[in-house]
């Protein structure tokens, strides 16, 4: 909320901004926040602020559209692999897919709880590194 009304007051006094949106897929996989984030991008890109989105993709790559920054991540195994189980036809494939998915994420939790709140230990590193080079 607090963070909202600063954007929102920036926004307003005219102060250019750099903003970084993380979120999990992005074309050709658009889900829900990726559509809110194109939109709320497309606006502040209007309003000459510089737009950086972050998310998952297959591969490594970074790229430019319609003004915004794009830096796309390998996601986890486990992601894969959930991911895949909801697209496979085969009923059995997609639970051995979805199983192991899940059993690779359950132990990952468990390997962190001396951690928590962090969730994975190398998903920030893989961003950064994928984010340099960027002005």
């Amino acid at each position: 909320m607090w963070a909202a009304c600063g954007l929102i007051s920036n926004i307003i006094r005219g102060k250019l901004m750099r903003i970084l949106f993380l979120t999990d897929y992005w074309f050709p996989n658009m889900t829900a926040n990726a559509i809110c984030v194109r939109n709320i991008s497309d606006e502040l890109i209007n309003q000459n602020n510089q737009v950086y989105v972050s998310a998952y993709y297959d591969k490594n790559s970074k790229n430019i559209q319609g003004g915004i920054l794009f830096s796309f991540v390998k996601p986890s195994l486990a992601r894969t692999l959930l991911r895949a189980s909801q697209s496979v036809d085969n009923k059995t494939q997609a639970l051995v897919y979805s199983t192991l998915g899940k059993f690779i994420n359950r132990i990952r939790r468990a390997l962190l709880i001396p951690f928590y709140p962090v969730t994975s230990l190398t998903v920030p590193l893989r961003w950064k590194k994928q984010a340099n080079g960027y002005p």
